[in-house]
């Protein structure tokens, strides 16, 4: 990782930072992983931190992920509202990684804005690896709930602009997106309680979330595709 934050209560980075990963120039060996390379070559990873705020970071080029991130939610009762879990991520820029442009990988109460996702694991890096996503929604640390993203831009990938398709992720909605990519999918929704509010959309969207209960359905409101 060139930063890498892990099991602590408070965080906060501010300030025009930019985290060049360095693709082009890095020696890459073997395959490693269950699929690709799955390297810890992180450009900025929170993981299981209870309150942060990160501003303004340019993330790109990097051998993984732009951006980890996982706050805090209980394992057992992740429905529970924790005051003291909390996470916002504002004009952060990830572009041209070669796995995601960010894996969302648990926690509550977490909001994005004005964030850009883009050019992820393009067919002429170096080196790619599934699931090859702008943005990749997997509870893979602890359960995802109450996450907002508002005017957010998710581009071009080789996998899908948006996948949420593991793991105990619910209600995530987001405000004033865009969708647009010219090689993979928009969308890939698998997991409950996902809304789209005045997004736009432009490209394949692969699937929704197929349930009878109606709170959990896929929700398109005011949306353009």
């Amino acid at each position: 990782h060139l930063m890498n934050f892990e099991n602590i209560k408070n965080l906060a980075i501010y300030g025009n930072m930019k985290l060049d990963g360095n693709r082009d120039g890095a020696i890459i060996g073997g395959q490693y992983g269950d699929a690709g390379w799955q390297i810890t070559a992180y450009g900025l990873r929170v993981c299981n931190v209870e309150k942060f705020s990160i501003e303004n970071i340019d993330t790109y080029d990097h051998l993984l992920d732009g951006l980890y991130i996982a706050g805090c939610n209980s394992k057992t009762s992740p429905d529970v509202f924790n005051p003291n879990y909390s996470g916002s991520i504002r004009n952060v820029h990830s572009l041209r990684n070669s796995r995601q442009g960010c894996s969302f990988t648990g926690g509550q109460n977490i909001s994005f804005y004005d964030c850009n996702f883009a050019d992820t694991a393009l067919p002429s890096f170096s080196l790619t690896s599934p699931p090859s996503s702008n943005l990749d929604i997997e509870a893979e640390i602890n359960p995802i709930r109450n996450a907002n993203f508002y005017n957010c831009r998710f581009g071009t990938a080789s996998g899908t602009s948006l996948v949420a398709a593991s793991s105990d992720s619910r209600g995530v909605n987001f405000h004033n997106c865009r969708f647009i990519n010219a090689i993979g999918s928009t969308l890939w929704v698998q997991k409950p309680e996902f809304k789209f509010f005045n997004c736009y959309f432009n490209g394949y969207t692969e699937g929704s979330y197929k349930t009878d209960i109606h709170k959990d359905r896929t929700v398109y409101n005011d949306c353009e595709f």
